[in-house]
C-alpha cells in the first residue's frame, strides 16, 4: 500500500525537466515540457511489489521471502575418533632368522682320504666319527638386521635339522657376545637321530645383542650307521638361529617393513536424538593427526563405509616424519560429494544400526633400507578428526524446537506527513512450502506492528483460529529413493491486516515456534536435504480502495528558463484523473516568495462506486517576471480523498499530466 503514497508524493512532482525557449509565432500558447505518471511507473522501482488489476481495480501485492529454516547443524558431524596410542615396549617384532648350513660333503674333506673311503654317491657304512667337529666357529652375521638390539623381552632359540644318514650325538654349542666376549648362551643336544631336528631356546631379556655374534660349535660326534647308506655330498646338517617375540628397550637396526598396530572398529557418532543412516557430504575434511617418534612410521586409514562412485575411502600409504616436537603432523583428505553409510559394518552380527562408521587402521614400520635407531619409549599417537557439512541425511532426524525471530524497522511511512487513512481490507498471507521428509508443527508466539506507543496484532486466520498461540501442523514431504526430486507440502495462514497497516507502522516484530517431528518418530524414515528445508514468504494483499486525510508532501520542480522579452504568459496545467483533491503551493526557494498560494486543483470526478468518470483540468498562471533567474520550484500540497464517507479507488488508467506553456508577446526572430 506504501507504493500508493508515494504514488501520491510523486504524482505532480515528477517531472524535472530543463526547459528552453524557442522562437514562435505572436499570441500563440506553446506546451514546452510535458511528462504523465500512473500506477505502472510506481510499480516499477520496486522488485518485491507488484500489481493486478480486475475490473479497473488495482491490488497491489507486496512479497517477501522468508529465509529458509537453517537445520545444517542437526546433521552436521563434528567428532574425534580413532585414537590411539601404540609404544614400542608393547610390540613384538618380526622374528630374525639366522642360518647355517654343514653339508656332509664339507665334513668328508676334514676326514684324511675322505673323499676315497666316502665317495659321493656310494653306499657305505658310516663308523662312529667322535668329536669329528670341535671348537669350530660358527659366523653369525645379523648385519642385515640389526646394529644392536637390547631387548626387554625376547628368545633366541637354536634348531638343528640332521639330515646326514646316520644319527649324531653330543652336540654343543656356545654363543659368544663378540663385543666383550661373553657367553650369550650354551646349547646342548645329546641325541639327534637322521631325518629329525631338535629345539632349545633361552630367554635374551635384558641382555645386548650385537650384530655379529660367534657360534663355537664344541663338539659333534657322528653315530656309525645301521649297515651301509647312501653318501651324498648335498646332505646337510642345518642350524637355525631365531630371535623371536622381540622387545626392544632401544635397536638400531634395517627394519624390514612390519605391522605393529591394526585396528578394525565401529566408532560411535554422538547425535543424540538424531538417529542417521546415511549422509550425502556437501562439503567437509577427515584430519589425521599423528605424533610419531619413531623415524620410520608408516600408517593407512580405511573407511569402507564411506564411499564416492562407488569407491571406498582409503587414505593409501602415509610415511609419517618423526615429530620434533609435541605439535601433531597433520594429513587432510577432502570429502566433498562423498556418501556416508551410518549403519555401521557391512554383514554386522546384529544388523543394521545407526550413528556408527566402520573404520580400518594399520600402523606400520616402514622399510627404509637404512639403519635406524628406536627405543621403547618411542610411540606412535594417532586421533582422527572429522568435520562434515551435509548437503542430505535419512534416518530420525529428531524432534528440535527452532525459534525464528523478526524485529525489524518499517520505513515505509518516513518520509510520509498523514493525519489519517482508511483501508477498505487488506490481506496477509503465510506461505510455507515442507521440503522435509519430517512433520513440522509451528505456533506464531507474536505477529505484530507498532507505531510509537501504538501496537496491533494479527487477529483470526482464515477458520476463525487466533493466530497467536494456536498450534498448526504441516505433514511431511516425499521423494524417490535415489531421486534429488521432493514432493513438497503446502500450508497457508490467512488473515485481515487492514489495523496492522493503518496504523503507519515503522515496527514489525515476529516470533515463531518450529518443531519438528512434534507428535514423535515415524515408522518411515526421515530425510532433511539442508539446501531445501522450510520455505516461506509473506504476501500482502492491498485492493487500491481507501479514503485519507491530509497528506502533506513535498517536492522541487527544476526549470532553467532564459530571459526573455517577448514572453508574457508562464501556465502551469494539470489534467487530473486522479480521484484525489490538491491544494498546491509553489515558493521560488531564492526569496522564499509565493508564487502560488493554496491553489486548489479538482479532483476527477468518481461513481457511486468509487471509480473515476471524468477527469479534471485546471490552469495555473504564473508571473514570467518570477522565474527569471530561478533553477527549481518548491512544490509542497495538501492533499485527501474527494469524499471522506466514501472509499475511492485506483487503477492503472489514473493519470495526473503536467504540462508547462509559454505565451509570446510576438513572433521572435
Amino acid at each position: 500500500m506504501y507504493r500508493f503514497y508515494f504514488l501520491l508524493l510523486l504524482v505532480i512532482i515528477s517531472c524535472k525537466k530543463d526547459i528552453r525557449l524557442s522562437s514562435w509565432d505572436t499570441d500563440i500558447l506553446l506546451p514546452v515540457a510535458f511528462t504523465e505518471l500512473s500506477i505502472d511507473d510506481i510499480v516499477s522501482i520496486d522488485t518485491n511489489l507488484s500489481y493486478t488489476q480486475n475490473n479497473n481495480q488495482i491490488t497491489l501485492s507486496y512479497n517477501y521471502d522468508l529465509e529458509n529454516l537453517n537445520l545444517d547443524s542437526l546433521l552436521k558431524i563434528d567428532a574425534r575418533v580413532d585414537e590411539y596410542s601404540v609404544t614400542l615396549d608393547s610390540v613384538s617384532f618380526s622374528d630374525i632368522v639366522i642360518s647355517d648350513t654343514a653339508t656332509i660333503g664339507s665334513i668328508v674333506n676334514q676326514i684324511p682320504l675322505g673323499t676315497i673311503i666316502f665317495p659321493n654317491g656310494s653306499n657305505t657304512q658310516i663308523p662312529a666319527l667322535p668329536s669329528i667337529i670341535s671348537n669350530d666357529t660358527i659366523n653369525i652375521d645379523a648385519s642385515d638386521y640389526f646394529d644392536f638390539m637390547t631387548l626387554h623381552s625376547g628368545y633366541l632359540s637354536v634348531e638343528i635339522i640332521n639330515n646326514f644318514p646316520t644319527d649324531i650325538s653330543n652336540i654343543d654349542i656356545s654363543l659368544i657376545n663378540m663385543i666383550d666376549f661373553s657367553t650369550i648362551a650354551n646349547f646342548y643336544f645329546p641325541l639327534i637321530s637322521s631325518g629329525s631336528s631338535v629345539i632349545d631356546s633361552i630367554s635374551i631379556a635384558g641382555l645386548t645383542i650385537p650384530e655379529n655374534v660367534i657360534g663355537i660349535l664344541n663338539n659333534l660326534d657322528v653315530n656309525q650307521s645301521n649297515g651301509a647308506v647312501g653318501i651324498n655330498y648335498d646332505d646337510a646338517l642345518i642350524t637355525n638361529f631365531t630371535l623371536s617375540n622381540l622387545g626392544f628397550i632401544s635397536a638400531s637396526a634395517i627394519f624390514p617393513e612390519q605391522e605393529i598396530y591394526v585396528k578394525k572398529e565401529e566408532q560411535i557418532i554422538d547425535l543424540d536424538p538424531i538417529q542417521l543412516k546415511e549422509v550425502k557430504i556437501k562439503s567437509g575434511t577427515v584430519t589425521i593427526n599423528v605424533l610419531s617418534t619413531l623415524p620410520n612410521g608408516k600408517l593407512i586409514y580405511k573407511i569402507p563405509s564411506l564411499k564416492k562412485n562407488g569407491i571406498s575411502f582409503n587414505s593409501g600409504d602415509i610415511i609419517v616424519p618423526e615429530n620434533t616436537s609435541s605439535t601433531p603432523t597433520q594429513y587432510f583428505f577432502n570429502f566433498d560429494d562423498y556418501v556416508l553409510n551410518l549403519s555401521g559394518e557391512e554383514n554386522r552380527l546384529n544388523g543394521d544400526t545407526v550413528n556408527t562408521i566402520y573404520t580400518e587402521l594399520f600402523i606400520f614400520i616402514d622399510s627404509t633400507g637404512v639403519l635406524e635407531t628406536i627405543n621403547e619409549d618411542d610411540s606412535f599417537y594417532t586421533f582422527i578428526q572429522f568435520d562434515i557439512d551435509p548437503d542430505y541425511g535419512v534416518g530420525f532426524i529428531g524432534t528440535d524446537t527452532i525459534n525464528m525471530k523478526l524485529n525489524d524497522d518499517i520505513t515505509v511511512f518516513n518520509d510520509i506527513d498523514i493525519d489519517y487513512f482508511n483501508l477498505k481490507s487488506a490481506k496477509a498471507r503465510l506461505n510455507l512450502d515442507n521440503y522435509i521428509g519430517a512433520d513440522i508443527g509451528f505456533k506464531v508466539n507474536q505477529f505484530q506492528t507498532q507505531s510509537n506507543s501504538e501496537i496491533e496484532t494479527i487477529g483470526t486466520d482464515q477458520y476463525g483460529n487466533n493466530i497467536i498461540g494456536n498450534n498448526y501442523f504441516i505433514q511431511r514431504a516425499s521423494h524417490i529413493t535415489g531421486s534429488n526430486y521432493i514432493n513438497q507440502t503446502n500450508f497457508s495462514i490467512d488473515s485481515e491486516c487492514s489495523k496492522l497497516i493503518e496504523i503507519k507502522p515503522n515496527i514489525i516484530d515476529v516470533d515463531v515456534d518450529f518443531y519438528i517431528n512434534p507428535n514423535g518418530q515415524s515408522s518411515e524414515l526421515d530425510f532433511l536435504y539442508t539446501e531445501q528445508t522450510v520455505e516461506g514468504n509473506i504476501t500482502l494483499d492491498i485492493p487500491l480502495c481507501l479514503n485519507f486525510r491530509n497528506l502533506y508532501i513535498e517536492e522541487e520542480i527544476l526549470f532553467n528558463i532564459e530571459d526573455h522579452e517577448d514572453v508574457e504568459k508562464v501556465y502551469l496545467n494539470f489534467n487530473n484523473s486522479l480521484p484525489i483533491d490538491l491544494h498546491l503551493n509553489i515558493i521560488n526557494p531564492l526569496n522564499n516568495d509565493s508564487i502560488v498560494n493554496n491553489q486548489y486543483i479538482n479532483s476527477a470526478i468518481v461513481d457511486s462506486e468509487g471509480f473515476v468518470l471524468e477527469s479534471s483540468n485546471t490552469n495555473v498562471e504564473l508571473n514570467y517576471d518570477d522565474l527569471i533567474g530561478t533553477e527549481k520550484l518548491l512544490l509542497n500540497a495538501n492533499i485527501s480523498s474527494t469524499d471522506m464517507t466514501e472509499d475511492i479507488r485506483l487503477s492503472n488508467l489514473n493519470k495526473l499530466i503536467f504540462s508547462l506553456s509559454v505565451k509570446y508577446k510576438n513572433r521572435i526572430n
